[in-house]
């Protein structure tokens, strides 16, 4: 991690009750880009030892987001404070509050944090260690350090430290959920599967999005429990609509596609529908730039954000109610950590919140539950949603698919405000994810055998679902005796478990 310092590019500090603030003069990355980021300050040590410069670090991909010299006397106004805010220069003043970043974090005072990260992302983590070692020595509580010195122990065979390491950094940053993860890995180097498990759960209650905890606790799933586990189906289905660009996501589904022995398409299909009620990867991903936001202290931003994604979901149905209860626990979770010179606003969204949406009230203070499990039965909308999936999957609607999907409208009476929302989801999902998109022709029997897979999939066929697979048999001209032998065709092991 090289650093080359830009003249003009610095730090000044104004004090907001106890909180310094630190403006960051001749910043240019995107400021929306780091609000989602992991960042924290991190002093440098200079070839004599002292500290007149830093950095702004990127947790996530380890990349130095901004490189600055220090007024004499700002760092040890820094060291006192226990908290201190980030923004960049040329916000208008009544954006300041609104968009700034406020971290709940001590500042390194020796400046070894900082080198420690560039040993570790050299590859040199003997180096690393003794760096993190001397960081901590000075600050005991400093956050990610113990989790980071965890990781180069771990990588250098000393698992019994490492561990160690981490349960410390639980200890300091108990709402984060790297350490859980990291520790769920190592509990399976040393063949304690159970205890794995259990950080993979913590893990995702701490953040139900975390890339890292859904895929390593796929991976684990996969090998205790088959690829025919529920869970196993809505954690690949996160993986599909958030992460499949990421190179080892797409390499991890690959090899559950191999090993099925199926196509990329059908079984996307089937994730999606196994997967529950989380088919808006629109959603899905707000609710992981928010939590990204909250876990970063961008505190206002991220509340104006729950406005957003409450006012994008169905009040009443199953992801309804799961936003709310989603929302109710972050907006708790976040009520103990508001400084003084952010509550007034803070409560200010709050109660909005509370007006616009007065079902979220019950929700707050309770225990988020992990992603819902129960399979809902199949909806008109959902019809709609798969038909749809299907008519779109070659990128055009053709004149005679038009008509079926006006006719299948008609016949499952649903609005036009409402087929023109699921029309725009399915567009998005279709013309952004590659993965589904095999530019196949649009078959009646195969989007027929795709509804009986949803109706079967929580092993009871409700009258109303029976009503809808009527209404699709006639609509795609599927004649009875050809319905009959589609649904007699389902083998046991096709069916959800």
């Amino acid at each position: 991690m090289s650093v080359n310092f830009v003249q003009g590019r610095k730090i000044a500090v104004q004090v907001l009750g106890d909180t310094p603030c630190v403006n960051l003069v001749g910043f240019t990355v995107p400021w929306s880009e780091c609000l989602t980021d992991q960042v924290s300050l991190l002093p440098r040590r200079g070839n004599d030892g002292k500290i007149e410069t830093g950095v702004i670090l990127s947790f996530r991909n380890a990349r130095t987001l901004f490189e600055f010299s220090s007024p004499e006397g700002v760092f040890p106004r820094l060291w006192k404070a226990r908290s201190y805010v980030l923004y960049p220069a040329g916000l208008p003043e009544e954006e300041k509050l609104d968009k700034c970043l406020y971290k709940s974090e001590t500042i390194d005072k020796t400046g070894w944090f900082f080198e420690g990260t560039r040993f570790q992302t050299t590859g040199n983590l003997k180096e690393a260690i003794e760096a993190y070692d001397k960081a901590l020595l000075a600050t005991p509580d400093l956050p990610r350090v113990s989790f980071l010195k965890g990781l180069c122990l771990r990588l250098s065979g000393f698992l019994a430290e490492a561990e160690q390491s981490y349960l410390r950094e639980i200890e300091i940053s108990p709402n984060l959920p790297d350490s859980y993860c990291n520790l769920g890995i190592l509990y399976l180097k040393t063949n304690r599967p159970g205890l794995a498990r259990t950080m993979f759960e913590k893990s995702l209650e701490r953040n139900p999005l975390f890339l890292n905890g859904i895929l390593q606790f796929s991976k684990f799933l996969l090998e205790t429990e088959g690829l025919e586990s529920r869970l196993l189906f809505s954690l690949n289905q996160l993986l599909l609509l958030l992460y499949f660009d990421v190179p080892m996501v797409q390499d991890y589904l690959s090899s559950i596609i191999r090993k099925k022995g199926t196509e990329s398409f059908e079984y996307g299909e089937r994730l999606r529908h196994e997967g529950g009620v989380f088919t808006n990867d629109a959603i899905l991903k707000l609710m992981a730039d928010l939590d990204n936001l909250r876990f970063n202290g961008a505190i206002l931003e991220t509340m104006s954000g729950f406005k957003n994604i409450l006012s994008r979901v169905q009040m009443g149905t199953q992801m309804g109610n799961y936003i709310l209860q989603w929302t109710g626990r972050r907006i708790s979770l976040m009520d103990g950590m508001i400084p003084e010179f952010l509550k007034t606003k803070f409560e200010s969204i709050r109660a909005e919140i509370n007006q616009n949406w007065p079902e979220i009230l019950p929700h707050v203070g309770k225990k988020q539950s992990s992603w819902p499990q129960k399979q809902a039965k199949l909806t008109p909308e959902e019809f709609f949603e798969i038909l749809l999936r299907h008519v779109l999957c070659d990128g055009q609607i053709k004149p005679e698919e038009s008509r079926l999907v006006s006719r299948v409208k008609n016949a499952l009476k649903i609005d036009e405000e409402t087929s023109q929302r699921i029309f725009r989801q399915v567009d998005r999902l279709c013309r952004s994810n590659s993965f589904l998109d095999t530019g196949k022709e649009f078959s009646p029997k195969e989007l027929y055998k795709q509804l009986i897979f949803a109706v079967l999939r929580d092993g009871v066929v409700e009258p109303s679902e029976k009503k809808l697979l009527e209404v699709a048999r006639e609509a795609l001209e599927i004649l009875p005796e050809e319905a009959r032998a589609l649904m007699a065709g389902f083998r046991e092991n096709e069916l959800p478990k």
